[in-house]
């Protein structure tokens, strides 16, 4: 029994150990597309924008990495966003399959503390079958002492003929036998 419990105990343990789901691969930064820039229409082009005085292109200059940079701010907060909503489904994943040895577990020490109660009770009726057996409620005639086997074939005699255990006490006590062992012959009886 101490083994099959250290046994489950060690399955449950490896289970956990190993039912954790393996962590989501990291997160790949969004790439611009291979042409030259992104299809995003928040995104600039460069080469088109216009330069008239010294004054212009600082200021468009300064625009332009205006919007690069909120591009970077919002690039980073969706990639934070992608980043917790695949934390919150591994969690959900890892949280299954805690759930699922826990219930694995459970049904297995079910099953075996069941079968170690049958089985312990089947050992137990075989054992009164035993006690109750019709062979095993009198001793065998080979171990009847054989004075105690004439008395109680002399008592079977005489009862099926009719007389009482009263009357048979009598003669055979008049006759020089000891109360125990005409006590011990009518238990054969």
């Amino acid at each position: 029994m101490k083994r099959a419990v250290l046994l489950v105990m060690f399955l449950m343990l490896f289970t956990l150990a190993y039912a954790q789901a393996p962590p989501p691969p990291p997160a790949t930064p969004l790439l611009p597309s291979e042409g030259g820039g992104t299809s995003d229409s928040s995104e600039i082009d460069l080469e088109n924008a216009s330069v008239e005085t010294g004054a212009s292109v600082d200021t468009s200059q300064q625009s332009v990495e205006q919007q690069v940079a909120e591009q970077e701010q919002q690039q980073f907060e969706e990639e934070k966003e992608e980043i917790k909503e695949q934390a919150a489904r591994q969690k959900e994943s890892s949280n299954f399959w805690i759930i699922f040895v826990v219930i694995v577990s459970v049904l297995a020490v079910s099953a075996g503390a069941f079968f170690f109660w049958r089985a312990k009770k089947k050992n137990n009726v075989q054992q009164g079958l035993q006690t109750l057996n019709p062979q095993n409620t009198q001793p065998q005639q080979a171990q009847i002492n054989p004075q105690v086997l004439q008395l109680k074939n002399y008592i079977m005699q005489n009862l099926k003929q009719g007389f009482s255990r009263e009357q048979i006490v009598s003669v055979l006590l008049q006759s020089g036998y000891s109360q125990q062992m005409i006590d011990e012959a009518f238990k054969y009886v």
